[in-house]
């Protein structure tokens, strides 16, 4: 049952478009395969924790928010424990306890990781009296990462909207006074705008009075941008006593021209930042009060108007959120309309609050609309002007006597020029009416600047008796909106076009090629073992290495040709104007070409390969259907992931199968090494010159309880891709010295043997792997000299410096270490000499044809003797005929295994080897 719940959810996750109903359809089949009462998802970020796909009230969730919080930073603080078990009562969530089988509970909880966040629980209601089966444990593991992809889609999807949604409201900021049904209002009203153009959770804007002495008005945005209105009652003002930081925080910030940035509030060493030194006597308060509404991040920008200090802006948010430079001048200029905004509320006010002042008022008013960035025009019917305010001189440049009698119109781009005429044309018509537009209008300087414009009628007015313009220069909203345009459909770390800008190009190359009867080709590539990179030299370097790959992969394209990012280590390539299924597999031959030279980062040489799966549009398949194109190609990527790495796949549609039966296999695997699944046999490695036995290979096989034996190339790539390689390794590499130790006990006479045990990247990388080597050694018995740890060639140019150091702790233990399938890889002889080898495997596909073609004869003596050069002893592997035998004794190597000696064995078969090597002794 819970292989079919599993099978379904898989199936929920490949949906194209996913959304909130599909969400709620997996916890349904959670709950279903748990038996249990409930199953949701809780996200963070609102005031509240919110449960998707819920209407109701936070207050009326079946566990107190501050259970939610409990079982959030439980997840949070401990990433490599999947889940949790939990007891509530009355709402009240007790401590948590790790996930197993036998124990307890009402209820369950797992964070469900995302690309940005891990903001989102999957809760599930028991009760279980008696504790969780182990197959529910099982289930609970396997869903996790499934459910957490499908949720991550949905709230993507979200995100796509959010961002279309905040090019509309940038003017906002700026209408948020006038938009205001009293002068009270608007206040809330830019702070509501504010937070919807930021796409931000929490916008508080303090004022300081007029003295700048005090806090005039404290507000928060009344009702947030999110799909939930539960943010409104933590609206309006409040009048506590200002502290001394926020009395100097707008001010300083003001004379300094800065913001403060603080993407995590919980950093252990925020304390001791210098560009915190203002706020550190309050760093304790706010982070107390941050912790409390499940807060993290935070900017605060100064509110400057002419050069004066209004008060301060800052923006909060529920999830870690790096401000990026154009994040951050996108905020400065909201907050600097806000800040003009703010200022004419100040000035309706103080109008409102003394009639006695009203000429002084209106004197004021005059020297702001003298003074102000806004233009005041009176034109004739022939755009003559006949009066221009000073304010030009800034804008545009022009001293205003220096336009009166000149047209107008003589100044408007060509381009804007027949849309500015119809608009004055329509306002001549209605000359009740007003007319709004925008065009573009010539700097002194030459460039062009983008005007808005509202129109009135005024020949009737006695005093004007003409058309009234009044224009604002809104060339830097222009720009931003430009940007976000820009952002919206490009990544922001390579420039590449991103999955938005990827689904509208594919969409329109399908269409086209119906017209023009060519198909089109999409190459989905994801770079192989790129963890790695941003494990051993950090994300930086990992982000630098994805901007490089761009670059290159670039120069293989034409112009026609779309290549996208769309997050983490996946590209795709589309190909228009495709005519045959070649021209992709010959396009993704230029790219594993461009890829093959090392990359450079920080001195180090980093080896890159991908895995790339194809899809070429069909007519009955595809016609306009952008995403199953995608989706193809995708499964042709997994597809060569499984058959080894470093390779392109074109997709069949029986791979599609294969992909299903290939997500049942990795749940399968979160468990089987707990499940005891796995055994080793035993392949001997034998000695060319005496033919004698001097080792063994450990290989593991797993025993699937259904499927029956797996063979390692089934399953280890899977293991590698989803981290159980770490417990596995460690498994393998425990058993083989327990075995090896029993043999050495059981036959002491034998001549020394030893035990081979290959190590993958991600133990190699891990920092304790020389300690679990020690712990495996000193629990068996076994001597270090009998312990040979084999590691693949391509493995040790990931990270040169890292690689020399983990391998120089090893050879202190006093193992010995050899490399693995030599030949494959790209590593040169200078590093080569450097690693402290014992052995050098060389790869089967050199001894295949070492008998029968003579280049090949001397391609493996050149390498024979280069490793007898640097004192290795030499290892051919895949030996299967006598005739490679002989040849390989003649080139002088040391050692061989393949199938010509023996397949690999059990443990009893190898124990039979060990007895007829020791000697014999007659009876006494």
């Amino acid at each position: 049952m819970h292989s079919e719940a599993l099978q379904s959810l898989a199936r929920i996750c490949t949906r194209p478009l996913p959304t909130t109903a599909d969400v709620l359809d997996a916890c349904a089949l959670v709950r279903d395969a748990l038996r249990a009462e409930d199953a949701y998802v809780i996200r963070a970020g609102d005031p509240y924790f919110i449960r998707m796909g819920c209407e109701c009230e936070p207050s009326t969730y079946e566990i107190k928010q501050r259970g939610y919080w409990i079982i959030w930073r439980e997840g949070a603080a401990n990433p490599t424990v999947p889940a949790g078990l939990f007891d509530v009562d009355g709402g009240i969530v007790a401590g948590g306890r790790p996930l197993a089988a036998g124990v307890p509970a009402t209820h369950a909880g797992a964070i469900l990781p995302g690309d940005e966040s891990n903001s989102e629980i999957l809760v599930v209601r028991g009760p279980w009296p008696s504790g969780l089966t182990r197959e529910h444990v099982q289930f609970i593991e396997a869903a996790r990462p499934i459910t957490a992809h499908l949720v991550s889609n949905v709230l993507d999807a979200q995100r796509r909207v959010r961002q279309r949604d905040q090019l509309t409201s940038l003017a906002d900021v700026s209408n948020a006074f006038n938009s205001a049904g009293a002068i009270d209002d608007a206040l809330a009203n830019i702070a509501t705008a504010l937070a919807k153009s930021a796409n931000v959770d929490w916008v508080s804007i303090m004022t300081y009075n007029d003295a700048g002495d005090g806090i005039s008005e404290r507000i928060t945005n009344r009702a947030r941008h999110s799909e939930t209105d539960t943010a409104a009652q933590f609206q309006g003002t409040t009048n506590r006593a200002a502290s001394p930081v926020e009395l100097r925080l707008g001010h300083e910030l003001a004379k300094s021209g800065g913001a403060i940035l603080i993407s995590d509030m919980f950093e252990p060493d925020i304390m001791e930042r210098a560009e915190l030194e203002l706020l550190r006597p309050e760093l304790p308060a706010l982070r107390a009060y941050f912790r409390r509404a499940h807060l993290i991040s935070v900017a605060v920008f100064p509110l400057v108007f002419q050069d004066r200090a209004l008060g301060f802006v800052s923006f909060t948010t529920s999830t870690s959120h790096s401000f990026g430079e154009a994040e951050v001048a996108f905020l400065r200029a909201l907050v600097s309309q806000a800040a003009t905004a703010i200022m004419g509320i100040r000035l309706y006010r103080e109008l409102q609050e003394s009639q006695a002042e009203v000429s002084r008022r209106e004197e004021w008013f005059r020297s702001l609309v003298l003074n102000t960035s806004d233009l005041i025009t009176v034109i004739d019917a022939d755009t003559t002007v006949r009066y221009q305010s000073p304010s030009i001189e800034r804008v545009l440049g022009h001293r205003a006597d220096d336009l009166a009698g000149h047209k107008l119109i003589d100044h408007v781009h060509p381009d804007d020029a027949a849309g500015f005429i119809a608009a004055l044309r329509d306002l001549m018509t209605d000359r009740e009416g007003v007319v709004t537009g925008e065009g573009r209008v010539r700097h002194r300087d030459g460039q062009w600047r983008h005007l808005e414009f509202t129109g009135t009628d005024q020949h009737t007015n006695p005093a004007i008796n003409g058309l009234v313009l009044n224009l604002r220069d809104v060339t830097e909203r222009k720009l931003l909106e430009q940007q976000l345009r820009y952002q919206a459909t490009h990544d922001p770390l390579t420039a590449l076009a991103n999955r938005s800008r990827l689904a509208d190009r594919l969409q329109h190359a399908l269409i086209r090629s119906e017209r023009t009867g060519t198909r089109v080709a999409v190459l989905f590539m994801d770079l192989d073992n790129f963890k790695s990179v941003n494990d051993s030299l950090g994300h930086s370097a990992g982000d630098r290495l994805l901007t490089q790959v761009a670059e290159r992969v670039q120069g293989c394209l034409r112009a026609v040709d779309t290549v996208a990012r769309l997050g983490g280590d996946e590209f795709v390539i589309l190909l228009e104007d495709v005519t045959a299924e070649g021209e992709a597999t010959e396009v993704t031959g230029r790219i594993f070409d461009a890829l093959g030279p090392p990359f450079e980062l920080d001195g180090k040489e980093i080896i890159v390969r991908a895995s790339v799966g194809i899809a070429v549009s069909d007519a009955q398949r595809h016609r306009t259907d952008g995403d199953a194109l995608l989706r193809d190609a995708d499964t042709a990527m997994y597809v060569a992931k499984a058959h080894g790495k470093g390779r392109f796949e074109v997709f069949e549609p029986s791979m599609q199968v294969a992909l299903l039966d290939r997500l049942e296999l990795l749940a399968d695997l979160q468990h089987a090494v707990d499940a005891g699944e796995f055994v080793l046999q035993y392949q001997p490695m034998i000695s060319l010159a005496s033919g004698q036995l001097f080792g063994v290979e450990a290989l593991v096989r797993w025993h699937h309880p259904r499927r029956g034996i797996i063979a390692p190339s089934s399953f280890i790539s899977l293991a590698e891709d989803s981290g159980t390689i770490i417990p596995l390794g460690r498994w393998v590499l425990e058993e083989a010295c327990q075995q090896a130790a029993a043999w050495e006990r059981a036959y002491p006479a034998a001549t020394a043997w030893t035990m081979s045990v290959n190590v993958s990247a991600r133990q190699l990388q891990h920092p304790g792997f020389a300690d679990e080597v020690a712990h495996a050694l000193e629990q068996s018995g076994l001597r270090p000299q009998r312990l040979i740890l084999e590691i693949t060639e391509s493995v040790m140019m990931q990270d040169v410096t890292m690689m020399m150091g983990r391998l120089h702790e090893l050879k202190a233990l006093g193992v010995r270490l050899a490399i693995d399938d030599f030949g494959t890889g790209y590593s040169s002889l200078s590093y080569l000499r450097q690693f402290p080898f014992d052995l050098l495997k060389i790869d089967k596909s050199f001894i295949d044809d070492v008998a029968s073609v003579p280049q090949q004869k001397e391609l493996t003596r050149a390498i024979i003797e280069l490793g007898k050069t640097l004192d290795l002893e030499m290892v051919a592997e895949g030996i299967e005929s006598n005739e490679q035998l002989v040849r390989l004794q003649t080139l002088d190597c040391d050692l061989g295994q393949g199938f010509y000696f023996a397949r690999p064995l059990d443990h009893q078969s190898i124990a039979e080897l060990l007895a007829g090597a020791e000697p014999k002794h007659d009876a006494a």
